[in-house]
């Protein structure tokens, strides 16, 4: 197939989900997640990864669905910028990465888009905490 033949999309028929998950931009939003709540799950990401966008929809619903004041929030991370003294010097090995914190601990880590080991860790998490 040549480049001739490729059909570009327009923007309005291109399907763009918006995440709804709270981002993390400093050390002090790291520090009131990991105080407010008993599980913290921080997606790293980036912006060109093609498996972030794609699991964005998913996030939204686990987000929506496992979310409780005081006891689990789902959160995110841009993986590219670096944050001066983060709290635990962690550098994903890839995007998206998952770290699982309990009480502010780092409890487990998944890499890679797989939502449903994500939500399993949640729900494994949540009801042992």
């Amino acid at each position: 197939m040549s480049y001739a033949t490729l059909r570009t999309i327009a923007p309005e028929e291109q399907k763009v989900e918006t995440s709804i998950l709270p981002e993390i931009t400093s050390n002090i939003d790291r520090e009131s997640y990991m105080s407010k709540y008993k599980v913290v799950v921080v997606e790293n990401y980036a912006r060109w990864c093609g498996p972030c966008k794609m699991i964005v929809g998913p996030l939204n619903e686990l987000y929506n669905k496992y979310h409780r004041d005081g006891v689990c929030v789902i959160v995110k991370e841009n993986a590219e910028l670096s944050l001066p003294n983060q709290r635990l010097k962690l550098k994903p090995q890839a995007v998206p990465c998952f770290h699982f914190y309990v009480n502010g601990t780092l409890a487990d880590t998944i890499m890679g888009a797989d939502v449903r080991r994500v939500e399993e860790n949640i729900v494994q998490l949540v009801s042992t905490n």
